[in-house]
């Protein structure tokens, strides 16, 4: 069954509470991690890279007190 507007709305709200932005879950999406977003407490740290330039870096807390960093890079074909 779809999300509701509110639900996606919600959900939306408690990703960017955590420092969750559209570039983590896209390099998510399309780059396989041992961890998926329920897994992210806290973006601790981020380094914004440009498409076709540098790279995004980020610092993850994860549940279980675990840590996680984890790169991406993204060109006009999408991310790698």
């Amino acid at each position: 069954m779809p999300m509701t507007p509110e639900e996606r709305r919600a959900e939306w709200q408690e990703m960017q509470a955590k420092g969750i932005d559209y570039d983590l879950r896209a390099c998510l999406e399309y780059n396989a991690q041992p961890f998926d977003i329920p897994d992210i407490e806290r973006v601790l740290a981020v380094v914004e890279g440009e498409r076709d330039e540098a790279a995004w870096h980020w610092l993850l807390k994860l549940s279980g007190d675990r840590y996680a960093y984890l790169t991406g890079r993204c060109d006009y074909t999408g991310w790698d």
